[in-house]
């Protein structure tokens, strides 16, 4: 298949935001005019799904990196090339994990609505997740919600309030949620923390959104009572809106996520099948703009 503008369609996933785009080879290589195209649609819709590709990690990275600087892996456990995380719910003998298996609990943390690695600075920009093996009976799901809708979704005095908050995200807080306790010190070493604004600017398309995460262990200047209560009401909204996407994973689906205004959840992982897929994460290349920045 030759990658030219002239070959694409487009489906819209969502009526808010998502956006399927068919006629394209990601394993191919990608010209400026295609990439250029890529990144706009990125922009525009957040979450871009690319079904029936077939791609090798060398591949995705070569992919990955028409977004930006591939950040590193901060969890080697379930990993074996340094930007790409494998996401299986297998052991190191192909067999299905135990409920109680460590590996099982970190891939627990993916059930909880959460932006992936908000706990760096910079965090990351874009998700890319690619599905090697799906389940053909046990469906398999990502949900998204979006997070400059639901700002809009918010009333004026809950933007007030939350105008120039700042938020402290640290994993360790999600470890704690499904008790792994276990891991070894060395990745906890590699696991940062630190604030970021919960209201932010958008850089490429100038959007208010909220920068809400699972990762959020506290906000700074409200009591731990205030806070929790704060994110249960932020989290109610945002969720309940008319902008959720629940995607249900094919064979060699490729799905792509901003992190900056989409946050997302694993819906189910699969007890009896397989499922296997490969993530390739791209770092922002700055710090977050606060919304009380512009002021």
């Amino acid at each position: 298949m030759q990658n030219s503008l002239e070959n694409l369609s487009e489906i819209k996933l969502q009526p808010q935001y998502g956006l399927e785009i068919s006629g394209l080879d990601l394993s191919q290589p990608i010209s400026d005019e295609v990439a250029s195209y890529i990144l706009n649609k990125f922009n525009q819709y957040s979450v871009l799904l690319f079904r029936n590709q077939k791609l090798d990690d060398a591949q995705q990275i070569a992919f990955s990196r028409l977004f930006g600087e591939l950040e590193q892996i901060s969890i080697m456990t379930a990993a074996t090339n340094q930007y790409v995380y494998r996401i299986s719910n297998i052991d190191n003998r192909e067999k299905i994990l135990a409920a109680d298996s460590n590996k099982r609990k970190l891939l627990n943390v993916n059930t909880y609505w959460h932006i992936d690695s908000s706990f760096k600075s910079p965090p990351a920009m874009a998700s890319i997740l690619y599905g090697k093996e799906i389940p053909e009976d046990e469906v398999t799901s990502t949900a998204f919600c979006s997070l400059s809708h639901g700002y809009d979704c918010l009333s004026p005095a809950q933007k007030k309030r939350i105008h120039n908050l700042t938020c402290y995200h640290d994993y360790k807080r999600s470890l704690k949620r499904v008790n792994m306790v276990e891991l070894p010190e060395y990745e906890l070493k590699n696991l940062s923390a630190c604030r970021q604004p919960m209201v932010h600017i958008h850089p490429d398309n100038s959007t208010q959104c909220l920068y809400l995460s699972g990762h959020i262990s506290s906000i700074d200047g409200l009591s731990e009572e205030e806070g929790e209560q704060l994110l249960d009401d932020l989290f109610k909204t945002v969720i309940n809106t008319d902008t959720l996407y629940e995607h249900n994973w094919q064979q060699n689906d490729l799905l792509i996520w901003d992190n900056r205004c989409v946050m997302h959840r694993v819906s189910n992982i699969p007890a009896k099948e397989i499922r296997r897929v490969h993530r390739t994460t791209v770092r922002c290349p700055a710090p977050l703009i606060p919304a009380s920045a512009t002021i």
